[in-house]
């Protein structure tokens, strides 16, 4: 082994490397975001996303892949709306709808695609 690379010197520098660091994360926790509350910097609204067809064709299975690749979660069930964060500001609204005429309408009227 070298001596030279296990030697005191380089201890000093490491802690002074990791207080540093932690003294920058303590002053970053200090700093609080401000949030500007004004109606122009309102997130959009999510764009929804209706998966429509007859039962046994894959809708559950298409949202449950889309839910695992953008978020890398596994989703066990689909109840109702499943929303997830694709992007630092879009956001995407699941909807399964059945082989249903009146949901298929209801669903039409607010869906993006």
């Amino acid at each position: 082994q070298n001596p030279k690379a296990f030697g005191r010197s380089s201890a000093g520098i490491t802690a002074r490397i990791q207080q540093a660091r932690k003294a920058e994360i303590q002053e970053r926790k200090l700093h609080a975001p401000l949030v500007d509350r004004s109606y122009a910097a309102a997130e959009p609204p999510p764009i929804v996303v209706a998966v429509v067809g007859p039962p046994g064709v894959g809708k559950t299975t298409l949202i449950r892949s889309l839910v695992k690749h953008y978020t890398r979660h596994v989703l066990s069930e689909v109840r109702g709306p499943v929303t997830i964060v694709s992007g630092k500001a879009r956001r995407l609204t699941f909807f399964e709808c059945g082989n249903d005429l009146n949901s298929m309408m209801d669903l039409g009227k607010c869906a993006d695609l």
